[in-house]
């Protein structure tokens, strides 16, 4: 196959702001659009329906993003949203984004492998769904996953002075914004407040935290009324524990964001299941020079974490050895935190957009 010109990419369910799904597909579109001629991106509108009058192009080739576990509020959407598009271009190379296959429960694995079967290719962003799915279709490329949000500039920051006044300099500016101090200890949590990413060993281990520590929940609540209730829940309840020791920063922009991760002292994710490809918060952080702590399980080792300033302990340590590790983090001299920094940015290079877009031509061009 030759290159294409024109390149539609398409969101496979219903469109949420906050959804990861969607964030992907925007920057993947934004990537792409270096290298082809045309490129569109196509998002399903509130009632789960493609504003048809907005394509302006006739593709040769369609990704088309499968919805993730945390997008089920519609679930059949995503087939609603296939076949108008096979309809709509029924030449085009139909090649789905498949996110988060391995992790799913059955019925979500059923809707994957139906949309897989119908199309000429996929996609897949980490080794576990590369294995799960190589028996259901001769070709797919695992290419891995890229930040959503990357600070690419902190590279330019070439001494370790120059990213400590840097780094003192945006501390000042955010604790004068916000209900922060300077002097104060920042753990920051960013990402959707849902059941899967540790918050509750965050709760256990808060009573240990002292008053010089300020956790600082950072991120927003998930589209179903479930992960509603679960946010409030969760944060009330760290409330009771922490009181104003605790500040609750709901869906900030990008740039904020972006902030937040380079000035925190610790950037804390503690996940059920450990931190895997999939797991964009972590490449997010990672790509904004954050000074990272996470857990580590059976999915992890892709990642290469050796190569990363990351502390780390097993998902399945007691809650006195993790408050031990981020007690340790916390401690840790400021040079060697910097040189941490550095060393995630670094890491963090290595999963960028360019060198995705760069595996998807080549397997373009062998299909």
């Amino acid at each position: 196959m030759k290159l294409p010109e024109n390149v539609l990419v398409a969101v496979g369910s219903s469109r949420h702001e906050i959804c990861s799904i969607g964030a992907f597909a925007r920057a993947e579109a934004s990537a792409l659009e270096k290298n082809f001629k045309k490129v569109e991106i196509l998002e399903p509108n509130q009632r789960g329906q493609y504003p048809h009058s907005q394509i302006s192009i006739i593709p040769e080739v369609v990704f088309f993003h499968a919805p993730a576990l945390t997008d089920r509020k519609y679930p059949w959407n995503v087939f609603r949203s296939f076949f108008s598009l096979k309809k709509m271009f029924p030449k085009a190379c139909f090649i789905p984004i498949i996110h988060e296959f391995s992790e799913a429960p059955l019925h979500w694995k059923g809707r994957q492998l139906l949309i897989l079967k119908m199309s000429n290719a996929a996609i897949v962003n980490t080794l576990a769904d590369f294995i799960a799915l190589q028996p259901w279709h001769k070709k797919i490329l695992r290419s891995h996953l890229a930040p959503t949000l990357f600070w690419p500039e902190l590279l330019n920051l070439s001494s370790l002075d120059e990213m400590k006044i840097f780094y003192e300099a945006l501390r000042a500016t955010l604790s004068s914004q916000h209900p922060l101090l300077e002097k104060e200890k920042w753990i920051l949590y960013p990402g959707l407040l849902t059941q899967d990413k540790g918050l509750e060993l965050l709760l256990r281990i808060s009573r240990f935290l002292n008053k010089k520590i300020k956790l600082i929940l950072m991120g927003a609540v998930g589209p179903k009324q479930k992960d509603k209730k679960y946010a409030k829940h969760i944060v009330s309840e760290l409330q009771k524990v922490l009181g104003d020791s605790i500040y609750f920063l709901e869906a900030p922009s990008d740039t904020l964001f972006k902030q937040f991760l380079f000035a925190a002292d610790l950037v804390v994710l503690p996940y059920n299941n450990g931190v895997s490809e999939r797991r964009s918060s972590f490449l997010s952080a990672m790509s904004c020079g954050a000074n990272g702590w996470t857990t580590i399980g059976t999915l992890s080792s892709p990642l290469c974490l050796d190569q990363t300033g990351v502390y780390s302990v097993n998902k399945e340590a007691t809650d006195s050895v993790v408050f031990e590790s981020i007690q340790q983090a916390l401690n840790e001299n400021p040079q060697e935190v910097f040189l941490k920094k550095q060393k995630n940015l670094n890491w963090a290079t290595q999963k960028s957009w360019e060198n995705r877009v760069h595996d998807i031509k080549k397997f373009l061009l062998n299909l």
